[in-house]
């Protein structure tokens, strides 16, 4: 029977149903066959030409590694078989000379960074060293500058948590003489950045045993250290920079921009020593009074106190009393010194401080400055002349045994007769029984002699008295006191003398005054 059509109809719609076609010829398909974990694969170049086959497998190696790369020092490669490369960077000379420290450069071009913080690795304990020590050489450099750019340097940082800071150590090479070759520098120039210590951290100068240290503060406040001129040297005197000037005539101080605290040092003109008598060979002569040493100012005020220009004026030495020839005559006084000041205020005084003239009787000690010192009253008499007696030596001008200038030695006296007595010394300053006395210095009485001058102390500004006059035993002739020494010091008295013996009985200048200030920035 063939193949039937059936048409259905609807009042709408028909619907046609084609006849079934023949049987086409079957496809090239897949091959049939193979089986687990096989592969189908070509076998000619023929379409279609393929079949069911297994996986292909086998082995082999890598015949050759190597490494290559700018600014490294290569060694090991290639590795043919088997072995290690090695990569270092490497620029410079070899090791050993001179400039072995340039050998290991580590460049971070751009904003890289040299990391050795132990807590980048997830470590607690100390961090890394970057070291460019050398042995014998010149250390290298770690240099964050911004060469020929507009950019900002980088930094070296040694922060510490709640532990302690690193350290940035630029020591030379250890030879035979210790620390013989240069120390590398630290250089914030043009501009640049900073060097901090934070917390108690120090910066040190020079080599052991003679360093400079300049030693952080643990204080919120933070320090600072000035360069003062274009060529950034840091001047370090004690703990600050200072600036002192020293007056010996008047003058004009202009108080420096920047000024922190200012000292002053001020000392009046020392007395003059007071001149001897002349007798006839039954009356006493004494020696003139030594002259005090000059009055003393010390001490420090905020330099707010002044103004920006202060008047300075430098006492002068009082004259020793004046030489006297005729017969029976007593000496004459000394003269005070002149006041020394800075500014309206600070007055050293140099008032009673001349040395009396010799008389019939002993001469007492001159009398004490009433303000010779500001502040330290218990100064005031340590600056006395010495006196004289007729019946022994005469006295020594008081011991300075706080530091001040001393006064002179009283003359040499003659009894009610003809027996001839030695002067007093110029007044000690410091320990009476040490070197640094009036005597060592020049203020020393000598028989038959003028008084030794007096001389500058170990304390630089402090001048000593002069030494009073001792007449001449086998004639009776008069001889002068001494000069007081720089700065202040007092002049020694002159002889008690025979009548028409002759010599010179005058008494010693005192010293001239200083005023020394100094200025802490």
């Amino acid at each position: 029977m063939g193949d039937v059509i059936e048409v259905l109809t609807t009042a709408t719609n028909t619907v046609e149903v084609a006849a079934t076609g023949p049987q086409g010829a079957p496809g090239v398909g897949v091959p049939t066959g193979g089986s687990a974990l096989q592969v189908l694969r070509k076998v000619s170049s023929t379409n279609y030409d393929t079949e069911w086959a297994a996986a292909a497998s086998g082995s082999g190696s890598v015949t050759s590694v190597a490494l290559a790369g700018t600014g490294l020092s290569i060694s090991g490669s290639p590795v043919t078989t088997s072995g290690t490369i090695t990569a270092n960077v490497s620029y410079g000379t070899t090791a050993g000379t001179a400039t072995q420290g340039n050998d290991a450069r580590i460049a971070t071009i751009g904003s890289g960074s040299i990391d050795t913080r132990s807590d980048k690795f997830g470590g607690g304990g100390a961090a890394g060293t970057i070291n460019t020590s050398a042995t014998d050489g010149i250390g290298g450099n770690i240099n964050t500058s911004d060469n020929g750019t507009d950019g900002s340097g980088g930094s070296i940082l040694t922060y510490a948590g709640p532990s302690f800071g690193g350290s940035i150590l630029t020591y030379g090479g250890y030879g035979t003489s210790g620390y013989d070759a240069p120390g590398g520098s630290i250089d914030t120039s043009n501009g640049g950045g900073s060097i901090s210590t934070r917390g108690t951290g120090s910066i040190e100068l020079g080599e052991t045993g003679t360093r400079t240290t300049l030693v952080g503060s643990a204080a919120t406040t933070n320090k600072t250290i000035t360069l003062p001129n274009a060529t950034g040297t840091v001047a370090l005197t004690s703990d600050l920079r200072t600036q002192t000037d020293v007056y010996t005539s008047n003058g004009t101080w202009t108080k420096p921009t920047g000024a922190k605290r200012v000292d002053y040092l001020i000392i009046s003109g020392g007395g003059g020593g007071g001149g001897g008598r002349r007798s006839d060979s039954v009356t006493a002569a004494s020696g003139g009074a030594g002259g005090n040493g000059g009055g003393l100012i010390i001490g420090t005020a905020d330099p707010s106190f002044f103004g920006a220009t202060v008047a300075v004026t430098v006492g002068a030495g009082g004259a020793g009393g004046a030489a006297r020839t005729a017969s029976d005559t007593n000496g004459a006084t000394g003269s005070n010194g002149g006041d020394s000041s800075f500014g309206a205020t600070l007055v050293a005084s140099g008032a009673s401080s001349a040395g009396a003239g010799g008389t019939t009787a002993a001469a007492s000690s001159t009398s004490a400055l009433s303000n010779a010192v500001l502040y330290f009253s218990a100064l005031a008499n340590s600056t006395r002349g010495g006196g004289t007696s007729v019946t022994a030596a005469s006295v020594d001008g008081v011991i300075s045994t706080i530091v001040a200038p001393s006064g002179g030695g009283g003359g040499g006296s003659k009894n009610a007769g003809t027996t001839y007595y030695l002067a007093g010394n110029g007044g000690t300053i410091g320990d009476a029984a040490s070197s640094r006395t009036g005597k060592t210095l020049g203020g020393a009485p000598a028989a038959n002699s003028a008084g030794g001058a007096g001389g500058v102390s170990h304390c630089a500004f402090f001048g000593t008295g002069g030494a009073g006059g001792t007449a001449v035993s086998s004639t009776g002739a008069a001889n002068k006191g001494g000069n007081g020494g720089n700065y202040g010091g007092g002049g020694g008295g002159g002889s008690g003398s025979l009548n028409a013996a002759g010599g010179d009985n005058s008494g010693g200048a005192g010293a001239g005054g200083i005023v020394v200030i100094t200025t802490y920035f």
